[in-house]
């Protein structure tokens, strides 16, 4: 089965599973499996016409769908399906010792920022 791969901004829809397994044909189908399993998803993933979300990026095995097929993408028994939302935020001014201590993070590979205007945590379901 392909397996959805589940960002943390959405684990609260898959009841905290990091990976979903799906059978499907394709993405549109993957995405349908993945809702009627954990309902929500749809309207985290399709706007309003069921295209992709312009700020949601999705992968199969590393290629960007967008890229490509689109939700017509082909989906394997044994593909992975990334999930990767933009993810926005910031802040005004900030202290230089609050600037230093941000910085030691950058060589972490355990974090990541990417800024992308006209997303809010509002649409990946965050009570906040």
């Amino acid at each position: 089965m392909a397996q959805f791969r589940i960002p943390g901004p959405l684990r609260r829809l898959s009841d905290g599973q990091v990976t979903v397994p799906v059978e499907a044909a394709d993405l549109a189908s993957a995405i349908d499996a993945l809702d009627a399993r954990y309902p929500g998803f749809r309207d985290r993933l399709l706007d309003e016409k069921g295209e992709l979300r312009q700020f949601v990026n999705v992968y199969v095995n590393d290629e960007d769908v967008r890229l490509g097929a689109g939700l017509r993408a082909k989906v394997g028994s044994d593909d992975e399906i990334a999930i990767v939302p933009a993810v926005a935020g910031g802040t005004g001014a900030i202290s230089p010792s609050v600037r230093q201590r941000g910085f030691r993070h950058l060589n972490n590979p355990g974090f990541c920022t990417v800024a992308t205007p006209g997303i809010n945590s509002r649409q990946w379901g965050d009570a906040g």
